[in-house]
């Protein structure tokens, strides 16, 4: 009996089963990587982990998993997608505070930003009154460390953290991630994968550049950072 449904070559089938498993096993390898550059950037484990999945997808759509360039490529994708979302959040604040001055100088009620500032203030007293540990629990899930990153935090750190100093680390942090985000695509993703753990033989490779190069594309990088950080803090 004739039949309308054709049978898949066995060899086809192989294929496929191949390239499934050989993603699966460069996810496996590299997601946890991935995600934490990602993080690095956003100091957001949620944002992040979306970032991680979105670079999967990409080279997933566009290369194969078993392309020698595969964890280079991911290491890139993942560096330069975080940044450009953290631009693309300062780019849409922006684009929203010129649609609507009239309304953002109305919502700016300078007894409300005494009565935060007095709030601020409240708190800092409140942490300080803490015990070592609960303080620096609460100020690291604050600067946007996942639960896994706090659990790993060392017990003589929390011992001796200051949580007052915690909270300006807190705050220099948002003032580097701001100023990487002004910084070009290059200099930006080369402090990242620095930054995230990899060697300078794998920062070249994401990069596409000498293993040479990295010493001076690190030094014009950082002191393009210290420029941006100072030029955001002097505003």
């Amino acid at each position: 009996m004739a039949t309308s449904l054709e049978a898949v070559p066995e060899g086809r089938t192989t294929l496929v089963k191949s390239r499934e498993e050989a993603f699966e096993a460069l996810f496996k390898s590299e997601y946890a990587r991935v995600a934490g550059i990602a993080n690095r950037v956003l100091a957001d484990p949620h944002e992040a982990e979306d970032v991680a999945q979105e670079v999967f997808i990409n080279f997933h759509r566009l290369h194969s998993a078993s392309a020698a360039f595969a964890p280079a490529w991911l290491h890139r994708a993942a560096a330069h997608t975080a940044l450009n979302r953290v631009r693309g959040r300062k780019r849409r604040e922006k684009r929203e505070f010129a649609q609507a001055p009239e309304e953002a100088s109305r919502t700016v009620d300078p007894q409300r930003m005494l009565e935060v500032s007095e709030d601020r203030r409240v708190v800092r007293a409140a942490l300080a009154r803490l015990a070592p540990k609960p303080a620096a629990v609460l100020v690291l899930r604050a600067s946007g460390l996942s639960y896994v990153e706090v659990a790993q935090a060392p017990e003589e750190a929390s011992r001796t953290v200051d949580p007052q100093r915690m909270l300006e680390v807190s705050e220099d942090r948002r003032v580097v991630r701001a100023a990487l985000a002004r910084l070009a695509p290059k200099p930006g993703a080369v402090l990242v994968l620095r930054a995230s753990g990899l060697s300078y033989a794998e920062v070249a490779q994401a990069l596409g550049v000498g293993t040479g190069q990295i010493g001076t594309l690190l030094r014009r990088a950082e002191a393009a950072l210290r420029k941006e950080v100072n030029r955001g803090s002097s505003i």
